[in-house]
């Protein structure tokens, strides 16, 4: 008892317990979206993670530039969701919306999304989609190096059929530029 209030050692026991969980991020940015085929494969495995889970505090990772309603008709497990609020979203109501205008725009949000990651901490960081260019990247090389990352690798279609040979559009260098961070994890 502390100043008129009771605290009993089960209560203690499950702080610390709480505190001491392990915390996985999975990153739902590419969820908020509408649902495609690696969006299918993506809510089926944050349910059953979530469903299977006994050890993990888990957290999903979601932005404020895309809507969360889609996301929470989805996701049918119970899990806390953390939204990171980027600044001056462009064309928010555009299919195509994002963050930045140009590559240092781009950077700044990049170490800025990062840095929110680090601060919470995770043992385990899942990036449901390395190539949603609706969301910012998770540059890996922001991350600290103890956190243990995943990441789902999917639409290699162009890099099969030689779409990226000799072309310099922003698609491809934003293509390339996420298939060198998906080598890293």
């Amino acid at each position: 008892s502390y100043k008129g209030a009771y605290v009993s050692v089960e209560n203690i026991k499950n702080a610390l317990n709480n505190h001491l969980n392990p915390i996985i991020i999975i990153d739902c940015q590419p969820l908020q979206h509408e649902l495609r085929g690696i969006g299918r494969y993506g809510v089926n495995l944050v349910n059953t993670i979530i469903k299977n889970n006994k050890k993990y505090d888990i957290k999903l990772l979601v932005n404020n530039f895309i809507s969360k309603d889609l996301l929470n008709k989805k996701i049918t497990a119970k899990c806390e969701i953390i939204e990171f609020k980027f600044k001056n979203v462009i064309n928010p109501d555009d299919i195509d919306r994002n963050v930045y205008s140009n590559i240092l725009d781009e950077n700044k949000h990049e170490h800025e999304l990062c840095n929110f990651i680090n601060k919470l901490n995770p043992t385990i960081y899942i990036n449901i989609s390395g190539f949603d260019r609706r969301k910012v990247m998770v540059n890996i090389k922001l991350l600290r190096k103890e956190i243990k990352t995943y990441c789902i690798l999917y639409d290699l279609i162009p890099l099969k059929l030689n779409l990226l040979k000799n072309q310099t559009n922003l698609w491809n260098i934003n293509y390339n530029k996420q298939l060198n961070n998906l080598k890293l994890y």
